[in-house]
């Protein structure tokens, strides 16, 4: 779904202002989109990687362990809140991802 949305996100991305903070948030699904666009926007203009702000609330795991550390590197401002109750938080299960 991403890869649909990405031209559009980096084209939008090149009309704003690089100097203030960039906050990039989504919940569910949209907290999952939100973290592959964080990434994609700190890895394609890494000018502003420093200002990248994530929240994602509620969202599946985007991807495996080696993505998690990756984004970390690229966006270090990242934050993924989650309710332990929430099963939407635990999909896909983590012995998947990490496949």
């Amino acid at each position: 779904m991403y890869n649909r949305l990405s031209r559009q996100v980096r084209r939008a991305a090149n009309t704003l202002n690089p100097s203030p903070p960039w906050f990039i948030a989504g919940h569910s699904l949209g907290g999952a989109l939100a973290t592959l666009a964080a990434a994609d926007l700190a890895y394609n203009y890494p000018t502003i990687k420093e200002r990248i702000q994530l929240y994602s609330y509620g969202a599946p795991r985007v991807d495996n362990q080696a993505f998690v550390e990756f984004l970390g590197t690229i966006a270090p401002n990242s934050y993924r809140i989650l309710n332990m109750a929430d099963m939407v938080t635990m999909v896909p299960p983590a012995n998947l991802v990490e496949q």
